[in-house]
């Protein structure tokens, strides 16, 4: 019987310490309300935040449950979303409007 390995460090180059856009399973994308630009990335675009890799072993559901409430517990955030979505293998999962 073959079993995967969880990934718990990056192991993509990246070098990330606790997060990495290649190596963690779970992004949170903040749609923000008109008039909060002054959050988006340097880039112009939407925040993301992306799961800890030593919840990688966890289910989907829980390492959502844990994002979100990060999430609630950041009130400036919480403030300027309009909309929370949650993405795996580049797949919405699970939405949430504040």
């Amino acid at each position: 019987m073959a079993t995967t390995a969880i990934q718990t460090k990056c192991v993509c180059g990246l070098k990330s310490r606790g997060t990495c856009k290649n190596c963690s399973r779970i992004k949170m994308t903040f749609l923000l309300k008109n008039g909060w630009d002054f959050l988006k990335n340097s880039n112009g675009s939407n925040p993301v935040r992306y799961n800890y890799y030593s919840k990688n072993g966890e289910t989907a559901q829980q390492i959502v449950e844990g994002m979100m409430r990060r999430f609630l517990d950041d009130v400036l955030i919480t403030q300027a979303s309009r909309i929370v979505q949650f993405y795996e293998n580049g797949q919405l999962i699970f939405e949430y409007k504040p």
